[in-house]
């Protein structure tokens, strides 16, 4: 069954509330008087009903009315912002999911090093690249990067700058805060073969030099026939 308009809803119901009420005086006045009730009778009765609605049932309904106005447009607001919420819940899992997927992706490269290693793609592709340098053109160079470098981790945090002007990208530990893609290969496989000379020196003569670093890197890049 269709459903009247609220407003029109609320006139009426207090329309039926004064016709009540006028009929009730009516018959008070018509029982206590010993005159009969006339059509003037009913005219003024029905002339102070219309004063009293529009005097105060009228503002009533109005003002009844724009509380329930208030209130919708307070149930839209709260609907609109769990509706936000509910897209940025939405977005969050997404970018959750993609982050997951893109670390699945990596995690399957990880398998093909021979080392340890943790990164964004770009990162653990600069990794197998550097590796598969080492093992087609020095294959003992691979050997010793297998042997004296603990793992590869992405580490964007220990990039610092240093008092000779240049910043630290790496260290012996394995943690790089440079890529092949940004920095270019050569640079890169130098970086990486700095690190493990730092552990091959360190280990081998006990030391633990830049010197000694560089001349190990040096000595690779010649190797791979990247000088």
């Amino acid at each position: 069954m269709p459903q009247l308009p609220r407003a029109l809803t609320i006139h009426l119901q207090h329309l039926f509330g004064l016709g009540v009420l006028g009929g009730c005086a009516a018959a008070i006045l018509y029982v206590d008087s010993d005159q009969i009730w006339s059509d003037t009778d009913t005219g003024i009765l029905v002339l102070l009903l219309l004063v009293a609605y529009f005097l105060f049932l009228l503002p009533s309904a109005r003002e009844e009315l724009a509380e329930e106005r208030r209130s919708e447009e307070q149930y839209r607001v709260l609907v609109a912002q769990g509706q936000a919420r509910e897209r940025e819940q939405e977005e969050q899992r997404r970018e959750s999911e993609r982050r997951r997927a893109e670390n699945r992706s990596a995690m399957e490269i990880w398998t093909e090093l021979p080392i340890p290693t943790e990164g964004p793609p770009a990162f653990v592709e600069s990794i197998q690249r550097a590796f598969s340098v080492l093992h087609e053109r020095a294959p003992h160079r691979y050997e010793e990067a297998k042997e004296y470098l603990p793992k590869a981790r992405w580490a964007p945090e220990i990039r610092a700058p240093r008092a000779n002007g240049h910043s630290v990208v790496a260290n012996s530990g394995g943690n790089f805060a440079i890529t092949m893609q940004e920095n270019g290969e050569e640079y890169f496989v130098w970086v990486f073969a700095h690190e493990v000379g730092h552990n091959v020196a360190g280990r081998q003569r006990g030391d633990h030099s830049e010197e000694a670093a560089n001349a190990y890197a040096d000595q690779v890049v010649r190797e791979v026939g990247m000088e």
